[in-house]
């Protein structure tokens, strides 16, 4: 208990029983096998199979917590709960977590490897002890920490069994007598068990081999404004226009229908591929193309109708393997060739994005974004809390955002390859739009033709 307090995070060794351990990993096994299900708020990790708030999962939240009050001393509120079957070859960077995970357990539920030494780390920034404290978790053992404060991560599991798996469960609560004890009560679900319902006035898209559709409420003025002017920047190639991009989804067609007496309006689009959180990328030179080529659409859109897309994720850039021998975009009148890595980038998805005048209030729950809502924060600081504001340095958070996420996915990456793109994430966030991070140097080499100045 003093030792929680004073360094803010604690190890527990069985904490869960044996019997429970196996119960749980054999149900998450076959939770598995009967549909594998990434995560789509959380597109570091779009091979590896979890659940937000699964029953078993929920029960074990409620299950755990009074023996993990009793070890810390603290009266807790749970929020919601998390599984994961990591695969070697994942890396899970540094972080620290929302609100609503102010005190996080996370408990190895089981494995498949058995030596001590080969288990895959917990690193915690135990700034209490100017140290990095690097836990080895068995079934059943957990570690508790304060989710929001210390930085946490697992560098790359590294294992050369390609069928090895490590079944992580994390309950997160909140101190019952602290600052998030109203706000995140239950994650704002009415009651621990319930799963956050998917109301009808959102749109949706849907991607399978025919294409993009997008459905939008008809009601929903604002992003049907916005895909139309999408479509007109991505057909401006028909033009001699100073700026075009073929970097963005256009409807093809689009049409009204009625759904239980309610009007939507679907935007049909071509098949452009497969989001790039579910794909393995070749190499760093693929990794360049495919930022390169997300920067230099999103510049010309920052030009031509002062573009912010504000939910860059993985799942909302499309990659298709295709030579690109036609010019990817003209900027300033240029138009602007890229080195060829067998990949074409299509950006998808404006739900979220702001065009001059038009946008929508980001009110993001943040079980929706339950891995990326710093990102959110981040943007919400930039613009003081007023989404109609104009700030292009957005649109470099998801690059960021991106790159980070791609070295996790890279098939062939050397150590200093991680170093590079690391440091480019970093510098991201140096530049005010995606047009002026077109001069950062690692672009340097994709250029055919002209480059920024």
């Amino acid at each position: 208990m003093e030792s929680f307090q004073k360094y803010k995070y604690l190890k527990i060794k069985n904490l869960l029983p044996d019997d429970i351990c196996k119960i749980a990993k054999q149900y998450f096994m076959f939770d598995m096998m009967n549909g594998f299900h990434s995560e789509k708020t959380d597109d570091r990790f779009p091979n590896t199979h979890g659940r937000y708030a699964d029953l078993l999962s929920e029960t074990l939240l409620l299950y755990a917590k009074p023996e993990i009050e009793k070890h810390i001393g603290l009266e807790l509120i749970p929020t919601y709960s998390f599984f994961r079957i990591y695969n070697p070859g994942d890396t899970l960077m540094f972080h620290r977590d929302r609100d609503a995970c102010e005190i996080t357990c996370s408990i190895t539920i089981g494995t498949n490897y058995h030596e001590v030494d080969e288990i895959w780390p917990l690193m915690i920034d135990a700034k209490g002890r100017n140290a990095i404290a690097r836990l080895l978790l068995g079934p059943g053992d957990a570690a508790v920490y304060k989710g929001c404060e210390l930085a946490h991560g697992r560098g790359m599991w590294e294992y050369d069994n390609e069928n090895a798996y490590h079944i992580q469960l994390m309950l997160h609560y909140v101190d019952a007598n602290g600052p998030f004890a109203k706000t995140e009560k239950y994650d704002k679900r009415t009651q621990i068990g319930i799963k956050i319902p998917t109301s009808d006035e959102n749109s949706s898209t849907i991607i399978n081999e025919s294409g993009v559709t997008k459905i939008i409420p008809a009601e929903n003025v604002n992003e049907n404004t916005i895909q139309l002017k999408i479509n007109e920047l991505a057909t401006n190639i028909r033009d001699n226009t100073k700026n075009y991009s073929n970097g963005f989804a256009y409807a093809k067609s689009i049409n009204e229908i009625k759904l239980g007496g309610k009007s939507y309006i679907t935007h049909q689009m071509d098949n452009y591929g497969k989001p790039l959180a579910k794909i393995e990328i070749r190499d760093i030179n693929q990794v360049l193309s495919i930022l390169f080529q997300i920067a230099v659409a999103v510049a010309v859109a920052e030009i031509e109708i002062d573009f912010e897309h504000r939910d860059l994720s993985g799942f909302n850039v499309i990659i298709k393997n295709e030579k690109l021998n036609e010019p990817i975009a003209r900027l300033n009148g240029e138009d602007v060739y890229t080195q060829n890595e067998d990949v074409k980038v299509t950006i998808i998805d404006f739900g979220m994005s702001k065009i001059k005048t038009v946008y929508n209030d980001l009110n993001i729950s943040e079980s929706h974004a339950l891995f990326t809502i710093d990102l959110y924060k981040g943007m919400k600081d930039l613009v003081k809390g007023d989404w109609s504001k104009c700030c292009f340095k957005t649109n470099n958070y998801w690059l960021s955002h991106l790159t980070v996420c791609m070295i996790g996915n890279t098939k062939n990456i050397t150590y200093e390859d991680k170093l590079t793109l690391e440091k480019f994430s970093k510098r991201c966030m140096e530049y005010k739009s995606s047009y002026d991070l077109l001069k950062d140097e690692i672009f340097d080499n994709q250029y055919k033709n002209i480059k920024p100045k």
